[in-house]
């Protein structure tokens, strides 16, 4: 997916069409970088079909996107490391999350789904699912909204255990 995000121009409408079944593993946060503004990344398939991107080796490793106008469709955030920060590190504007399954594992969980910085606004969470466990301990939030103006969490699900918040603002 990076090497495709690589060929795309900001602004021009990119789209990138991952295949169903697709999968890549997310060992470090340089592996998958969306950082080129307002390209779109789709995923194809349904349930356990759909691409998923599965984060292990370190507990740094997550996706950073840094572009605005970024959006990521139908696809599942497998945690297969306990304690890893986040899945997903939002630092642009009129970025968007839809069909997302962000999927902990007996003993493993992300300790923050979604985390944003303040440059994250117009922020768009629909459909987003964090399917995670009620006896997990690591799981501080699914949602941290750090000074973000303006954010649409919309028919989203945060199963969990959460010592903080589900949605942290």
């Amino acid at each position: 997916i990076d090497a495709a995000i690589n060929k795309c121009t900001a602004s021009n409408g990119d789209i990138i069409h991952v295949a169903e079944g697709h999968a890549e593993t997310i060992t470090t946060a340089a592996i998958l970088v969306p950082d080129v503004a307002g390209v779109i990344i789709k995923g194809y398939g349904h349930g356990q079909m759909r691409p998923t991107l599965t984060f292990n080796a370190a507990t740094t490793a997550n996706i950073p996107i840094s572009a605005a106008g970024v959006a990521f469709k139908n696809f599942i955030f497998l945690c297969d490391l306990d304690d890893i920060t986040a899945a997903v590190t939002i630092s642009a504007a009129d970025v968007a999350l839809e069909d997302v399954e962000i999927r902990d594992q007996t003993d493993k969980e992300f300790i923050t789904q979604i985390l944003t910085t303040s440059a994250a606004d117009r922020l768009t969470l629909r459909r987003v699912f964090h399917n995670g466990f009620i006896t997990g301990n690591a799981c501080t939030e699914a949602v941290s909204l750090i000074g973000v103006d303006v954010a649409l969490i919309e028919d989203c699900r945060f199963l969990g255990n959460y010592s903080t918040a589900a949605v942290n603002m």
